[in-house]
């Protein structure tokens, strides 16, 4: 079942340095042009809010079921 949450990428801020892939591998992965990209589930735990908050350039968004 779909939790309602969602993460809103900036491919024009995101910077590539993977970090969001690395601390949350399940939702988050590079595309081909190393663009973060979702892959998987997204909810509002605590690991993938951190994700967001300490993305370097800024890139991602966390928003909230409504």
């Amino acid at each position: 079942m779909a939790s309602g949450w969602q993460v809103e990428v900036s491919r024009e801020r995101c910077m590539s340095t993977g970090a969001c892939a690395f601390s949350v591998p399940e939702v988050f992965a590079l595309d081909d042009a190393g663009i973060s990209t979702v892959i998987g589930e997204v909810d509002g735990s605590e690991r993938i809010r951190n994700a967001v908050e300490e993305c370097p350039a800024a890139a991602l968004r966390l928003l909230r079921p409504q």
